[in-house]
């Protein structure tokens, strides 16, 4: 990444980014993340409206939070601490899969693949 700056007039921040991400794989994931971030900053420090309206940028980059806080939240009702570590780190139930099977209950996708 390339960050170049400059000064238009006073209290005015005037700055430019430049990125060359990979084409594939998780470089081109967090580089295109870190890219979009940068730009929502330099909007800030200009006074403009940052992270959309409603705060749309934000609402995607807390996405991945509030899904691990959920499992977090969720190992609390399995029954054995190997149990509740597989449902915090990965989401997966393993009270579930003892109870309705490895293809989960009658509305698991893998039951119902078109809805």
């Amino acid at each position: 990444m390339l960050a170049t700056g400059g000064s238009a007039r006073a209290g005015e921040v005037v700055a430019g980014v430049a990125a060359t991400c990979p084409a594939t794989g998780p470089g081109f994931v967090i580089c295109g993340t870190a890219g979009v971030l940068l730009h929502e900053l330099v909007q800030l420090a200009n006074g403009n409206e940052g992270f959309g309206p409603n705060g749309e940028v934000m609402k995607i980059l807390a996405a991945p939070v509030k899904i691990v806080d959920g499992n977090i939240k969720a190992a609390s009702g399995e029954s054995g601490e190997l149990d509740k570590l597989i449902r915090a780190t990965t989401g997966i139930s393993v009270r579930d899969i003892n109870r309705y099977g490895i293809f989960g209950g009658n509305n698991s996708v893998f039951r119902k693949p078109f809805g």
